[in-house]
């Protein structure tokens, strides 16, 4: 569900998710996978549960560097698992929407490159990239 959250927000490229899945269970560096994916930036991310809980972690990160440009926790009561991916889903897609949105294109002003996001396989959800 996090691809088709993050294919509505405007200047965002979404990889394949079949190029994405390709490398789910693969040990590898995450600069290796923004290299097999031609992207600067990795989503990654974790999902737990305990109980009835469930918490997914998502991270933006810096391929280059292994730096964290954002991060954030999601903790959700199990109760129908569509209504839970479809809520963290639109939360990570409108986080991120709001960390980006006065994100110049031509990137001149930003600390660092624009946004290319990727789907780590570990997240599980989908590959996208800022234009």
């Amino acid at each position: 569900e996090i691809i088709n959250a993050l294919t509505k927000l405007p200047n965002l490229r979404v990889v394949a998710r079949t190029s994405a899945f390709a490398l789910r269970g693969k040990e590898q560096d995450l600069r290796t996978i923004g290299e097999k994916l031609r992207v600067e930036t990795l989503l990654d991310g974790s999902v737990r549960r305990a109980g009835n809980r469930i918490r997914v972690t998502a991270q933006l990160i810096r391929v280059a560097d292994e730096s964290y440009l954002w991060s954030e926790r999601y903790d959700r009561k199990m109760t129908n698992a569509f209504t839970l991916q479809d809520d963290v889903s639109q939360s990570i897609a409108e986080a991120l929407k709001n960390k980006f949105a006065n994100t110049p294109q031509n990137g001149d002003c930003l600390p660092f490159p624009p946004v290319e996001l990727a789907r780590c396989p570990r997240l599980a959800q989908g590959a996208i990239g800022f234009n």
